[in-house]
């Protein structure tokens, strides 16, 4: 066992020794050489210090990877986190449909939270549209005609930037334009 040990301890100092040292590096150098205990004690103890922060992080980002919109349960067009094009969804006040559905897919879902469609007109936000969910990968958000004409208000033919924001914390997603004539 002390042959195998001393085999690879040369093995680590050689091709530590053929890197160059910098302050981190002579710190790393004298941890793991097997001899250095302090400074191995030193490396874990920070470690292990370190390891609460690292496991309660907080993850502030979406994790919306794809998503397709539909009217009355027509699609409408999908798209994913790949795909760089904001579609635009173009609605007559006069048709008669009933809901426009936003069906999401997640790569996780971890805790209850809230999500949201913002209506945007420029900068300016004019409407939300919240729903708290469940714990799921997969989320579908319904606005009914009403909802989205009284998001619009009487602003006719203007365009309409929606994006979905998974909890708080974060901006969210461009996920459409919304134009309703």
């Amino acid at each position: 066992m002390d042959d195998i040990e001393s085999k690879l301890h040369k093995i680590i100092v050689t091709a530590i020794n053929n890197i160059p040292v910098s302050r981190m590096g002579e710190f790393f150098h004298k941890c793991l050489c097997f001899k250095q205990n302090a400074y191995m004690k030193k490396l874990v103890t920070a470690l292990l210090l370190m390891l609460p922060f690292l496991a309660s992080a907080n993850v502030l980002t979406d994790t919306i990877t794809n998503w397709q919109v539909y009217k009355d349960g027509k699609l409408v067009f999908k798209s994913n986190d790949g795909n760089k094009k904001i579609y635009t969804v173009s609605l007559n006040k006069e048709d008669k449909f009933k809901t426009l559905e936003l069906h999401i897919g997640s790569d996780i879902g971890t805790n209850e939270t809230k999500r949201k469609l913002l209506f945007w007109q420029g900068d300016k936000l004019i409407y939300t549209s919240v729903k708290a969910v469940k714990p799921h990968v997969s989320t579908t958000l319904v606005l009914t005609k009403e909802e989205l004409l009284r998001a619009v208000g009487p602003d006719i033919d203007k365009t309409f930037t929606v994006t979905y924001v998974e909890g708080s914390g974060n901006d969210g997603r461009v996920v459409f334009q919304l134009v309703v004539h």
